[in-house]
Parts: structure tokens; C-alpha cells; sequence
């Protein structure tokens, strides 16, 4: 197994981002991603889920574009 070092990041407690202006990309959620026994499983994927979700859900009530690959 590989491993790749992420920089450290600054996080923010509040983002805010002009729905009209900006849209919420979701990429490779697939189930061969994302599920246990899928043929390309990332780690923890299925962990993001909740949060994923949580973004979709205010992206669509905001009236934001969302955008799958």
C-alpha cells in the first residue's frame, strides 16, 4: 500500500460562498469507490459519506449548482 503526505491546511470554522456563483463538486463516489469490495476502494471513503451528504443538503436548499463525476 502507497502512501501520500498531505501539506498542513488551515481550516475555517464558517465558509460562506455566493450560491449563485458557485457550485459543490462531488467526485468518485461510486460504489466501486466507495463500498467495502468494490474494485477500487479508497480507505475510509465510506466515512465521508455523512459529511458529503450533510454539503449536498445545504448546496441544494441554497439553490447552489451540483456537479457529479
Amino acid at each position: 500500500m502507497r502512501s501520500v503526505e498531505v501539506p498542513e491546511y488551515e481550516i475555517h470554522e464558517e465558509v460562506r460562498a455566493d450560491p449563485t456563483r458557485t457550485a459543490l463538486t462531488i467526485v468518485d463516489m461510486q460504489n466501486d469507490f466507495v463500498k467495502e469490495g468494490g474494485s477500487l476502494v479508497v480507505p475510509d471513503a465510506e466515512a465521508t459519506i455523512p459529511n458529503i451528504k450533510s454539503l449536498l443538503d445545504l448546496a441544494r436548499e441554497s439553490g447552489m449548482r451540483v456537479v457529479y463525476t
